[in-house]
Formats: structure tokens, sequence, C-alpha cells
């Protein structure tokens, strides 16, 4: 499919790959979310504080995750898209498994994240569907990782739609194993799942979505 026919269709895609549980929505959470958020549980190292991208992983990678955690092995890069904008993708592999999140380097509040990563590093909370425990593992982001970050993050500079329609088709994208990967054999065959960290309007979207998929599973 080239390029300009995926834009089209890519928004009844993903809502299909999010009926199939491949693909999520996320978020990027501030350590001050963070903090608010642990503040009524218990005996919660202080360790866990910093900056957090949370989501969904597909159930079949999240049993191979919990069976063998220290097997994980972590890879981040940014990934230019047509517009000129830029998404960091930041892989998890285990197994015949890989999840990717996808997060659009825009606005002031990644723009605070990266900045964060020179002295600390990125933490990932991941669940799945009707499992209340979520694996929490983190990223250290190397020099050379940290500069292309920061070189590449800007501000919202386009309508909302436009974002949507470009973040669809960048989720859908990575969902092929080779997409960020070229001339890697390791990745033939792997299965994939996606989290998308969008603007907090477009999650919504994604959010009543997986609500709805969850609901036909119930009944």
């Amino acid at each position: 499919m080239k390029e300009n026919e995926l834009l089209g269709a890519s928004p009844a895609l993903l809502f299909e790959y999010v009926r199939n549980q491949r693909i999520a929505a996320g978020r990027l959470m501030s350590p001050i979310e963070v903090q608010n958020s642990l503040s009524e549980c218990k005996d919660v190292p202080s360790t866990l504080a910093g900056w957090y991208l949370s989501g969904s992983v597909h159930p079949g990678m999240y049993k191979v995750l919990r069976a063998a955690p220290r097997e994980m092995e972590h890879r981040a890069v940014v990934f230019p898209v047509a517009s000129g904008r830029q998404y960091l993708v930041v892989g998890q592999r285990v197994g015949d498994w890989e999840h990717r999140f996808l997060l659009p380097l825009l606005g002031s509040t990644v723009t605070e994240c990266v900045r964060a990563l020179r002295g600390q590093p990125l933490r990932l909370s991941l669940a799945t569907e009707r499992e209340p425990m979520a694996l929490v593992t983190e990223v250290p982001f190397y020099t050379e990782e940290v500069r292309a970050c920061n070189e590449a993050v800007s501000e919202m500079d386009a309508p909302l739609s436009e974002l949507f329609e470009e973040s669809a088709a960048a989720a859908v994208s990575m969902l092929v194993p080779e997409a960020w990967g070229t001339g890697d054999e390791t990745l033939y065959g792997v299965k994939t799942c996606v989290t998308l960290v969008a603007h907090p309007l477009i999650n919504d979207s994604l959010t009543r979505a997986c609500v709805s998929v969850s609901e036909m599973m119930v009944h």
C-alpha cells in the first residue's frame, strides 16, 4: 500500500487493530502524575518516580513477558514521517514478540520529558486486558539517542485531525516487523503490537474504542 493510500485508510485500520488488541492507547506520565497516582499506595519505593510511558501489550506478549522478564531487550530510535515530524519508537523484545511505544515528538510535555532523559531513564509500565498487574521496567538512553530526541522534538504545528491521521498511519506501519529495522533479519516473523501515545484528545478516541472492545469481550 502506498503512503498516501495508507494515510487515507489508516483511521479504519487503526480501530480494526484496536479491536484485535494489536494497537492500544497509551500515556506519557510526568513525575507529578506518577507521584499522585502512587500516593495512596503503601510501601512504594521512591525509585519508581520519573517519566513513564504506560501502555498495553497483546495478551500473548504479556504472557511471555511475565514468564521471562529478564530476557526483555530494549531499543529506541527516532522515526521520521512524510510530514517532517518525528516520532520516538521504544521497543521491547522478548521471544518472538516485540512491543513498540510510538510517541510523537511534539508539544511542551514531550519536550520536558526529552530534556529529562539527559539525567534519568525512561520508565515503562506494561499491562494487558483483564490483568491488573503491570510490569515495570526502564530504558536507559545513551548520549546519541538523547541528542537525537532533543533535535527532533518540536511544538504542535498541525490540526488534531491531521495529527490523528498521521499518528494512525505511523501506528499501523509499526506493526510491520521490519518497519524500523531494514536489513535486520532477526525481525522477520516477529509478532508485533503497538501502543500509540498521542495527543490526549486522540487518545480519548482510542481509549473509548478499547473500552468498547472490552465490553464486547465480556458480553
